[in-house]
């Protein structure tokens, strides 16, 4: 930004100084590189960002270190960080690293959802179609998900898309599903573009 490319010397200033931004830098930066993912884990641990806690969660998520992915999520949670509250609401949803607690799993949807996390609407509106924490709502649940598709989910968006195909709980409608299958798509690419970004 405003001077020529140069990898190493980007590597050299943020290796040079070990502050919360530096250190999640230096883990993304172990990241991409492929195969340094212990060393990552250790700079996201050091670091007390709030994208770290999400990064470190993931990196333990993968190696099925379901305890210690849980207990990073949900210090990032306490940050607000929209993906964090979303990861802990699922891990309290199945019970994964921790006890299933249904009631606490909509507690984090609902933060995150009052924060514009489009995975943690779409939770909310499968909670009313469940009918098992709460009776069943369908109107509030397709509230949600039509907020969820909105907010760029793509689970909701798919889900839309099979409802207007199959006239379930919205008239038939083809051409509806088509759209909703086309903007499942687009958020796909929109994905990757970012992924690549990073």
């Amino acid at each position: 930004l405003g001077i020529e490319k140069n990898l190493e010397k980007a590597l050299m200033f943020y290796s040079s100084h070990e502050d919360d931004l530096c250190l999640e830098r230096m883990g993304l930066w172990m990241m991409k590189k492929g195969g340094d993912d212990e060393e990552a884990l250790d700079y996201f641990t050091k670091s007390h960002s709030e994208n770290s806690y999400y990064y470190q969660g993931s990196l333990l998520e993968e190696k099925r270190e379901y305890a210690l992915a849980f207990n990073a999520f949900l210090q990032g949670a306490h940050l607000y960080q929209r993906d964090c509250l979303y990861k802990v609401g699922f891990y309290f949803q199945m019970g994964l690293g921790v006890e299933m607690n249904l009631e606490k799993a909509y507690d984090y949807f609902k933060l995150g959802y009052d924060l514009l996390h489009g995975e943690c609407a779409y939770a909310l509106s499968m909670i009313y179609f469940d009918d098992i924490l709460y009776p069943q709502n369908i109107p509030l649940a397709l509230h949600y998900l039509q907020q969820a598709t909105d907010l760029g989910s793509l689970q909701a968006c798919m889900t839309f898309a099979r409802f207007y195909r199959a006239g379930c709980y919205v008239d038939k409608d083809v051409q509806k599903s088509l759209e909703y299958y086309q903007k499942a798509n687009d958020i796909k690419d929109q994905k990757r573009e970012i992924m690549s970004e990073e």
